[in-house]
């Protein structure tokens, strides 16, 4: 392919143009530096570069954080390990195969014993999540948060809060390990996050509502 055109020959071996290797290049070094952890020796370097940028004489950790606008303390930091690998969920999950039967068992459950119901959503640009907990048919408290903008969060993170409150609400009406309590969540992922273990975003938060859990008296 000697007589090829370049551009031809390097979208023919499925390469990107240099300028935009370069530039991935330098974007990977970029992320790389903003997860040094406190204890490697440019840390430090790291984010004073990312905080301010100098106009004189900047150095190339200067001209990294500015160009691809990384602030290293927004960042999520995901543990390596978060439990023990014999670590088991002290919740117990149900999903319902369909929605009719989903609606069919909680008919069943209406008017008997406690139920936390949590959720999270997205209105106006902001995530935020709730709960509010039932003993029979009357309401015995309720919580609400407010994440923050939905550019920052999600509204998977809005679940797994919602999920905390719950947890929350049951520590402050004295629910103990010994009684049974239904708590309602309307999303697939955050109740199977509830028995993951391993390193994911948002773990963070699932790691509260396992350790409120275990708080439960």
């Amino acid at each position: 392919m000697r007589s090829s055109p370049h551009d031809t020959a390097i979208a023919h071996a499925n390469l990107l143009p240099f300028p935009l290797l370069v530039n991935k290049v330098r974007q990977a070094a970029a992320l790389r530096l903003a997860t040094l952890p406190e204890s490697h020796p440019l840390h430090k370097l790291v984010q004073n570069a990312a905080n301010r940028y100098v106009k004189s004489h900047p150095t190339p950790l200067h001209e990294l954080m500015y160009t691809y606008k990384i602030q290293p303390k927004t960042m999520e930091k995901l543990a390596t390990v978060r439990k023990s690998t014999r670590w088991k969920s002290k919740l117990s999950t149900k999903i319902a195969d369909t929605r009719e039967q989903a609606i069919a068992e909680e008919k069943i459950r209406e008017g008997k014993g406690w139920r936390i119901y949590t959720d999270g959503s997205g209105l106006g640009g902001m995530i935020g999540a709730a709960a509010v907990v039932y003993k029979g048919e009357e309401v015995k408290g309720s919580l609400r948060c407010r994440l923050g903008e939905d550019n920052i969060h999600t509204v998977f993170e809005g679940k797994g809060v919602g999920m905390v409150l719950g947890v929350e609400l049951a520590r402050r009406i004295e629910i103990n390990q010994t009684i049974v309590v239904h708590m309602g969540v309307d999303n697939h992922a955050a109740i199977h996050a509830t028995t993951n273990n391993q390193p994911t975003t948002s773990h963070h938060i699932w790691d509260i509502l396992h350790k409120n859990v275990e708080r439960l008296k």
